[in-house]
């Protein structure tokens, strides 16, 4: 953020949730001081609210900032709902397919603490409704710099929730499998790779009892 905060132009606007303010306020004072910031609401008013299929189908408050943004920029809101309503989604966000006789949410384009947090409800209220347990693959979260322990740690408490976690070998997978370990140490299983991680969920689990969440393998960079 401080970055990202400190490049931009003075003056200019950041748009964002009354909340994300507060948590930028508290640490990237200096930086935010130079920008024009216009906040939405956490709660929107009756008028104000988009359709409801609309915000069941995108992430809030993503959707009311994109609408903010059009706003400025002199576009109609019936322009902004007519585009949400025709968007689908790439490849690998979210999409649910089958693979090796699994249900799966192939959810492996990209990874980062918020949008993982993100995608675990989407995946947790998905299989819920299908009746079926939670297991995720998962590698880690690549790019955190001096908080990637934390990050990692707090990754693994996150995960205490599904039913099981395959964890892809890779740098980040040790402070993960810790932080699980802690909890519930069956919950765990190790896989190289992803090859490794089929036959495992394969001889473990009833596909037709679980929904896998497919998050992203990493390169090899990432890897021991």
């Amino acid at each position: 953020k401080l970055e990202l905060f400190t490049n931009a132009a003075s003056g200019a606007l950041l748009v964002t949730s009354e909340s994300a303010l507060h948590s930028m306020q508290k640490e990237t004072p200096e930086a935010i001081e130079r920008l024009q910031i216009v906040t939405v609401p956490e709660t929107l008013t009756t008028e104000e609210r988009l359709p409801q299929e609309l915000l069941q189908s995108f992430v809030y408050p993503n959707v009311i900032l994109a609408r903010e943004v059009a706003r400025r920029l002199g576009i109609k809101d019936a322009y902004v709902e007519d585009a949400l309503r025709k968007f689908k989604l790439p490849d690998r966000r979210k999409n649910l397919t089958h693979l090796n006789g699994f249900d799966i949410i192939d959810d492996s384009y990209n990874i980062s603490p918020y949008s993982v947090r993100v995608s675990l409800e989407h995946a947790h209220a998905l299989a819920q409704e299908r009746k079926q347990g939670l297991v995720v693959i998962t590698a880690g979260i690549p790019e955190q710099g001096l908080e990637s322990r934390e990050v990692h740690r707090a990754f693994g408490r996150e995960l205490t929730s599904v039913e099981g976690v395959v964890l892809l070998e890779s740098v980040f997978a040790r402070d993960v499998e810790a932080e699980l370990k802690r909890h519930d140490p069956l919950r765990v299983i190790q896989a190289e790779d992803l090859d490794q991680a089929w036959k495992a969920l394969q001889k473990t689990f009833q596909p037709e009892k679980i929904l896998v969440l497919f998050l992203p393998e990493l390169s090899d960079a990432y890897y021991r």
